[in-house]
Formats: C-alpha cells, structure tokens, sequence
C-alpha cells in the first residue's frame, strides 16, 4: 500500500502556500508528496503535479470532491496548502490506518491552543452537525471512500 501527501493548491498564492508546506513536511517525513493544482509548478518537492482546471466556486468543493481519483495513493492524508507542519504526523497515519476516512475535528493553533470556532461556524452548531474540517484530512481507496467522494461531486 503506498502512503502520501496531497495538497491542493488554487492559484499562484495558493501553490507558493503549497510549497512552504511541502518544505515543512520534508523536514519531518520521507512519505511522498504530490499537488493538484491549476498551475505548473516546477518544484522537486514533488512526486507528481497533477494539473486540473480552475475551479471558481467558493470553497472549491468540486475540485476537493476530485481528490480521491487523483490522489496517486492508497493511503492519503490531505493538507491544505496555507499550513504548515511543525510536528511528526507518524501518529496521525497510526491513528488512521484501516479507517476509510478520518477528519480533524478540533482545530489548534501553532501554540497547540483550541481555537474558538463559534463565530465562523454557527451554522454547525444551530444544527448540531459534526465539526469537521477538511484542511486535513484522511482517505484510504476504499469502495466507501470512492461513494463518498462521488456524493459530495453530487452536492456540489
């Protein structure tokens, strides 16, 4: 089963994020990392640059809705482009092995403090939905998986 990094990247600002990330990653793990965006980036950072269109929607859902048929790998665990990592996820990969799909639901910040997320996700709260945050997150190819992600292209 192969193991990497996905980042997805929308834009020149997005990709030059995307590559901060990738650099802080290499730092802490030899997993490969690959990066779906609308530019070309030529960085050896990279395992594979995986070009797609624009996707001008707001929070490009339809592009993240894509990320299971263009991630190159078995086991991926997505990252936004705008973060950095500072610590090992060797933990996070244990945690998540043999799970079809695994989201953050509490957000810290780079001091590890729990973020207060009242304000920007009310909408969660009024109707007592699950706190999920797709800025990283985990997915296996799984038949599970694969309909999850088909569903949410659905939505969109």
């Amino acid at each position: 089963m192969t193991q990497g990094y996905l980042l997805y990247a929308q834009g020149q600002t997005h990709v030059n994020y995307a590559i901060k990330c990738a650099e802080s990653i290499k730092k802490i793990d030899d997993r490969p990392i690959s990066i779906v965006s609308d530019k070309i980036v030529s960085k050896d950072l990279f395992e594979n640059n995986i070009i797609v269109e624009e996707n001008t929607d707001k929070f490009h859902v339809l592009n993240r809705s894509r990320l299971w048929q263009w991630s190159p790998y078995d086991q991926t665990t997505v990252i936004e482009s705008d973060s950095i990592v500072c610590q090992s996820l060797n933990n996070w990969w244990n945690k998540n092995l043999g799970n079809d799909l695994k989201f953050v639901s509490q957000a810290y910040s780079y001091r590890q403090e729990k973020l207060d997320v009242s304000r920007d996700r009310k909408t969660f709260l009024e109707n007592d939905l699950p706190n999920l945050y797709v800025a990283l997150h985990y997915f296996e190819k799984t038949k599970f998986t694969k309909n999850f992600f088909n569903f949410v292209e659905i939505i969109n």
